[in-house]
């Protein structure tokens, strides 16, 4: 069950994108390692949906049950989600590469394009969210917080990856809260 309705909405936000990030490494730690690769070439494997299927359902599922979205936008959302973070997760390997050892520059520029592609598809479905200033607050962050990349691929270990998603995660539904107009 999610928190109650009285939470202000970007502590709460942050809150779900944070355990999303979590559960989505959790996930993949724990999942077994498959990938489907296309004639044309693309590959979709738990890295590239995973994280994104688990933060449009957690932060879709609370803009649903706070009147911020239809059950139609809610799965929207989920599938808009999903994609952007499959944008971004192919763009980021399509990058990584061709620049070996710039994992930070890859995670903004990956980081701007699934946030900038997910708020636009937000601005969309989300009547309560068609405020310019704060959605480029989304796309900001979204590119801010994905130079935290670079350590989750230098990095030795699985609790990097628990770092970047539970931050990214958190920062996004933080600033997708904040241009949701108070009530």
């Amino acid at each position: 069950m999610l928190p109650s309705r009285s939470i202000p909405p970007v502590p709460l936000f942050a809150l779900i994108g944070g355990a999303s990030g979590l559960l989505a490494v959790a996930i993949l730690s724990l999942g077994p390692d498959w990938h489907i690769a296309s004639p044309e070439g693309a590959e979709v494997w738990p890295l590239s949906v995973v994280p994104g299927l688990v933060f449009g359902f957690l932060v879709g599922l609370a803009l649903l049950r706070r009147g911020r979205a239809s059950p139609a936008a809610f799965v929207g959302y989920v599938l808009a989600a999903t994609g952007c973070h499959f944008a971004a997760v192919t763009l980021a390997t399509e990058v990584l590469a061709e620049l070996t050892g710039a994992g930070w520059l890859t995670g903004i520029v990956a980081g701007a394009v699934g946030s900038a592609g997910l708020t636009a598809v937000s601005l969309a479905l989300l009547p309560a969210v068609r405020k310019a200033g704060p959605a480029a607050l989304s796309v900001l962050a979204g590119a801010a917080l994905g130079a935290l990349l670079g350590p989750a691929v230098a990095g030795d270990g699985l609790i990097w990856w628990f770092v970047f998603y539970g931050l990214w995660q958190s920062g996004y539904a933080a600033s997708l809260a904040a241009a949701l107009p108070r009530r």
